[in-house]
C-alpha cells in the first residue's frame, strides 16, 4: 500500500549534455539531488558528449582544469579555450535541417 507522503529521489550524476534517460527519471521523481561531490572523471559524460555529424560521430569536449583526483564541484572550465562557439557552430551546422530544431528556440550564433 503507498503512503502519501512517500516520494521518488533520484541522484542525478553531472553530465555535459544528459541522456534522454537521465532527464525522464528527472521528470519521474519528486527530489532530484545532483550528486556533484562524485569524483571528477576524465573522458567521461561529465564534461563531454558525443553527436551525430555527417561525417560520423564526433565528441564535444568542455576543456577543464584538472589535476590528480577532484570532486566534480571543484573543477574548473579552461577559461583559455574557446570552446562554446565552436559547440554551437558544430551543433548548428549538423541539425538545423532535423526535426523540431526550429522549436529549439535557441540562438546557436552567440
Amino acid at each position: 500500500m503507498s503512503n502519501e507522503n512517500d516520494k521518488v529521489l533520484t541522484v542525478i550524476a553531472p553530465e555535459y549534455f544528459p541522456r534522454i534517460s537521465t532527464l525522464a527519471r528527472v521528470l519521474a521523481a519528486d527530489v532530484v539531488v545532483w550528486a556533484d561531490t562524485f569524483s571528477f572523471s576524465k573522458q567521461c559524460a561529465m564534461n563531454r558528449t558525443r553527436i551525430k555529424t555527417v561525417t560520423g560521430p564526433e565528441w564535444l569536449t568542455v576543456p577543464v582544469l584538472h589535476q590528480g583526483k577532484a570532486r566534480f564541484k571543484d573543477i574548473e572550465i579552461d577559461p583559455e579555450h574557446h570552446w562554446r562557439h565552436n559547440h554551437c557552430k558544430t551543433l548548428l551546422v549538423n541539425y538545423m535541417n532535423s526535426p523540431y530544431y526550429s522549436f529549439s528556440n535557441l540562438n546557436w550564433t552567440r
